[in-house]
């Protein structure tokens, strides 16, 4: 057993990460906000900082002992996870040779 995110987990700390054993090894799940196409950036910056308020309140305690992870941030910080993400996947892809049939 062991868990896929980079590091081990605040609540399962003596379950190592896939990583200890595959270095490099990272994948998550994981959930974030879009909007319509050409949304102004007014409102963009209003869900972005209600958002970050919400996630600093006392969400964190209910979802951290489910293994969820909050992550606060910039529009710009989540866009360049996206992007982060997707080439951490195309590369698994890639390597894998892993072919939709």
């Amino acid at each position: 057993m062991a868990v896929t995110s980079a590091t081990r987990t605040p609540n399962l700390p003596d379950v190592p990460t896939v990583a200890e054993t595959i270095p490099g090894f990272e994948f998550y799940s994981w959930y974030g906000l879009w909007g319509p196409a050409k949304l102004p950036e007014d409102i963009r910056a209003r869900l972005n900082a209600e958002v970050n308020k919400a996630l600093a309140s006392d969400l964190r305690e209910k979802f951290t002992p489910q293994g969820l992870l909050l992550t606060p941030g910039s529009i710009d910080d989540f866009v360049k996870f996206q992007r982060d993400d997707m080439a951490r996947s195309q590369k698994i892809i890639t390597d894998g040779k892993i072919t939709v049939e």
